[in-house]
């Protein structure tokens, strides 16, 4: 908190805004990402849908939420799988 200038009460707040991310992430996952799903065509055609990680992603925290912002970004990405690199903001980098 010291380090963005945010005092104790704002960055418990960010903290806990930063595990909302996270759990709603994985609640999506096991909707989402969980198994193979058929979808239906007008042709008749058989297809399916299976989501399949990206690759790697970078999340570039910025000073002011450096915990909430990235958390968003950096759980969703490895929910699905994906390696997640972060990058704190310079004036930041404890947060790392």
């Amino acid at each position: 908190g010291e380090e963005a200038g945010k005092t104790v009460v704002d960055a418990v707040n960010e903290v806990r805004e930063l595990v909302d991310f996270f759990r709603f992430y994985a609640n999506q996952a096991d909707t989402h990402l969980a198994e193979p799903r058929r979808l239906r065509t007008v042709t008749g055609e058989s297809c399916t849908l299976q989501a399949q990680p990206r690759g790697p992603w970078l999340c570039v925290g910025p000073f002011n939420f450096p915990f909430a912002i990235v958390g968003g970004l950096a759980s969703s990405a490895f929910v699905a799988g994906n390696p997640v690199v972060i990058k704190p903001h310079p004036s930041t980098p404890r947060c790392a």
